[in-house]
């Protein structure tokens, strides 16, 4: 994916993520700790607890991805294995790639760009699968006590 690519798809995904999901922000301190290919939008849940949305672009293969995290202490979990939702209930902060979540896949799941004009309908299907599996569960966490 060439790199204008990647702004294009980074911008459209934050307009129509914080549309439909306003109470995420981004979380550029996050950022700073992580690749510069990863976005991570942030919500916070009371005081302490936090949840957040990545996106994680691949320019070089022309692809991408999400995962989903959480985190007691409100900061993003930059150390830990990717878990499986099932072993997520048991532990203060985790990250769940969404291909966990999607039928007839594996943790991993990346959706392909051919060309620029791809964007809007791989953005499309790759946004049902945010708002459906990831963001009803990372929000679970700020549910819990």
């Amino acid at each position: 994916m060439r790199k204008q690519w990647s702004e294009t798809l980074r911008a459209q995904f934050e307009i129509e993520f914080f549309e439909k999901h306003p109470e995420f922000e981004r979380d550029l301190d996050a950022e700073k700790l992580l690749p510069s290919e990863m976005s991570v939008y942030r919500r916070r849940c009371g005081e302490h607890k936090a949840v957040f949305i990545v996106l994680f672009l691949s320019p070089k293969r022309g692809s991408f991805t999400f995962e989903g995290a959480w985190s007691e202490d409100g900061k993003f979990p930059t150390v830990g294995l990717a878990l499986l939702p099932e072993e997520a209930v048991s532990v203060s902060s985790g990250i769940v790639r969404i291909g966990a979540f999607l039928p007839g896949e594996e943790m991993d799941h990346w959706w392909w760009l051919r060309n620029e004009s791809s964007i809007p309908s791989v953005l499309k299907e790759s946004l049902e699968a945010v708002d459906g599996y990831l963001v009803p569960f990372v929000l679970r966490f700020c549910a819990s006590p």
